[in-house]
């Protein structure tokens, strides 16, 4: 037992910091799902693929970054700092990237899978370079 004592005693801290992770992440999807034009829950619930492969990408693209501040975060503010600028990051980069691929409301309403697959490979890609910014000191 007195082996993983010390394993024992970090469990407030790992749940506090994945508790704060796990909230900034759903309320950056909230925000991004609020301030996006497509209703992706509703296209979800009716069977559209585009909008469930669109909103993958960015849960994708958020967490990324999210999970990479709990590697350097010393507490939950760092969590909570870092994890709004890697929201505010993916919801700037989503807009850019919807432009450059013309992502218009019917190719999600339309089963057109194409724009939101390479819309979702950019999402990633940016939450990727995200992380990989938080780890330089």
């Amino acid at each position: 037992m007195a082996e993983i004592e010390p394993y024992l005693a970090t469990l407030p801290v790992l749940a506090l910091h994945f508790g704060t992770a796990l909230l900034v992440l759903l309320l950056g999807m909230g925000i991004y799902v609020l301030v996006t034009p497509y209703k992706e829950i509703t296209l979800m619930r009716q069977r559209r693929p585009a909008a469930a492969i669109l909103l993958a990408g960015a849960a994708i693209g958020m967490a990324l970054p999210v999970a990479a501040s709990l590697q350097y975060a010393l507490r939950p503010f760092d969590i909570i700092f870092y994890g709004v600028l890697a929201v505010l990051v993916q919801i700037v980069a989503y807009f850019i990237i919807a432009l450059l691929f013309r992502l218009k409301t019917r190719h999600l309403g339309d089963g057109d899978i194409a724009p939101a697959i390479g819309v979702a490979a950019a999402q990633i890609v940016v939450g990727l370079l995200n992380a990989g910014a938080l780890s330089t000191p």
